[in-house]
């Protein structure tokens, strides 16, 4: 299943502000310790500089970023982003949102 066309895992809010930005980069740091098996530090290490790369690019671009789900963000960084996301993922998944506020 491929989480982007997944009816059921949706953000609940469009707005986008620093803690809402800090909620996804935390979402993404559990998704790849979660499901790509990286360390927390690895994990940070990479979320952080992806994030410095596209804040590089200008505030209209990225934006565009928080308009993905985390876990497409995780599995991009992870060399994964062709791949579908595993049905048994979602409820994990879902429970990571909850616990990072995204």
């Amino acid at each position: 299943i491929a989480l982007h066309s997944h009816p059921t895992v949706k953000r609940k809010d469009t707005t986008m502000n620093e803690m809402a930005q800090l909620a996804f980069w935390r979402a993404v740091e559990r998704c790849l310790t979660a499901f790509y098996h990286f360390s927390l530090p690895d994990a940070r290490e990479k979320a952080l500089e992806l994030r410095k790369q596209i804040e590089e690019l200008g505030p209209k671009t990225s934006k565009m970023i928080y308009h993905d789900q985390p876990l497409n963000v995780a599995s991009d960084i992870a060399g994964q982003h062709d791949a579908n996301i595993p049905h048994e993922w979602i409820e994990s998944y879902r429970q990571i949102l909850r616990e990072c506020h995204w």
